[in-house]
């Protein structure tokens, strides 16, 4: 988990008192998570490539 993403969780944690929202934030976060997981390798492919260029 990068520290940006820690820090808005904790932000919109700080900010959100409302638990059904913050749940909502929560789910939120966890999707990008995964979907940045996903993204990585893809990324890690195109920065393969530029180096080569």
């Amino acid at each position: 988990y990068s520290a940006g993403a820690t820090a808005m969780t904790a932000a919109a944690r700080h900010f959100v008192p409302n638990e059904t929202v913050a749940h909502a934030y929560a789910r939120r976060y966890r999707l990008y998570g995964e979907i940045n997981q996903a993204m990585t390798p893809m990324w890690e492919r195109i920065a393969g490539q530029q180096a080569r260029t």
